[in-house]
């Protein structure tokens, strides 16, 4: 009987280490405690060649394209890949109308009239995209309960996007559930900065800083399904308890209550994420962001179906979830890092 409390509890002893561990459950949460998130799926990644047609406008020497319709897309656009069917989305808005030394915009003749004179342009701008699809999910909350948490239906979350309940209010993902602040981009236009928007043309975007009392963390489950884990603040307790007041709040952000919580989150990767050269070639579930007053419409339309990708390079960097030793010895350089 002896031995075998010694054996357990040695045993016991060495799953509260995490450089000893093995339990996949355990170096989770102590890698968690360190600060480290272990990755359910990690996806690849690529730089994503993306055209589309501009017509020319004025005549003789002074023809040139017209920048009117050049598109403005918003991030988030939807690319599939020919191999296996794996989809992809970019990370950052695609803005046909500025170029920039880090950003350029590749401006080529495309087709020509009886003359010689150009008819279309072919500009391209290069995006940085991720593998992954786009779901979501609602989560119906009753009463507000401390600390509450749901649990996302898929095993491969590369990320999580947006948490906006039926009331409109959006919650942000933070690392702790202390943290009450986080940087956001917003576009650098006249109703976001009157001062700094006069140099929109060098910097598109800014960033700001946002109080988030609608807040929450994210953490991995042994089964590689992840947990959305709110605060303890309830709104109508008393003052030291109620978030809604930054100045005397000790809560950890406020808890959603009789709602219904819309999960939108990205979901694939893995090994089959990593697709050859000139396979992501399907453009899907675009959205425009920009001003068609005194377009017209025909040539507008010509010009958004026109929209192309191609990747010249192949995508690299996806893999399946993190091993033990993997999340072992990521954790323990995050945490001398």
């Amino acid at each position: 009987v002896g031995d075998v409390l010694s054996y357990y509890l040695d045993s016991q002893l060495k799953e509260l280490i995490l450089s000893t561990a093995e339990e996949r459950a355990n170096v989770i949460q102590l890698a968690q405690t360190l600060g480290y998130q272990p990755k359910a799926s990690i996806a690849s990644v690529v730089d994503l060649d993306v055209y589309q047609l501009l017509p020319a406008t004025g005549t003789g020497t002074d023809v040139r394209p017209d920048y009117s319709y050049a598109l403005s897309i918003k991030e988030n656009m939807g690319v599939q890949s020919s191999a296996a069917n794996i989809e992809f989305k970019t990370l950052s808005p695609i803005d046909f109308n500025f170029s920039s030394s880090f950003n350029p915009t590749i401006v080529t003749v495309y087709s020509v009239d009886g003359d010689g004179a150009p008819i279309y342009y072919l500009i391209k701008k290069t995006v940085h995209a991720q593998a992954g699809e786009t779901k979501t999910v609602d989560f119906t909350i009753g009463d507000p309960e401390k600390y509450a948490k749901v649990l996302l239906p898929d095993n491969n979350i590369v990320s999580i996007d947006s948490v906006v309940d039926s009331d409109n209010n959006i919650w942000h993902e933070v690392d702790y559930l202390a943290q009450d602040t986080i940087f956001k981009k917003v576009k650098n236009v006249a109703t976001n900065d009157p001062e700094l928007s006069a140099y929109n043309t060098s910097v598109p975007y800014l960033l700001k800083l946002l109080k988030v009392p609608r807040r929450f963390i994210k953490r991995l489950r042994s089964d590689n399904k992840y947990e959305l884990r709110f605060g303890d603040g309830i709104i109508g307790k008393k003052l030291g308890d109620d978030p809604s007041n930054f100045l005397y709040t000790k809560a950890y952000g406020q808890v959603p209550q009789n709602t219904t919580l819309t999960v939108t989150y990205t979901a694939g990767g893995g090994l089959a994420s990593n697709v050859h050269a000139n396979t992501i070639t399907s453009p899907r579930n675009v959205e425009f962001d920009m001003d068609t007053t005194g377009l017209d419409g025909g040539l507008l339309a010509i010009v958004k179906q026109s929209l192309a990708t191609n990747n010249i390079q192949s995508a690299t960097g996806g893999a399946n979830s993190e091993t033990v030793d993997d999340i072992r010895n990521n954790a323990l350089a995050y945490f001398g890092a």
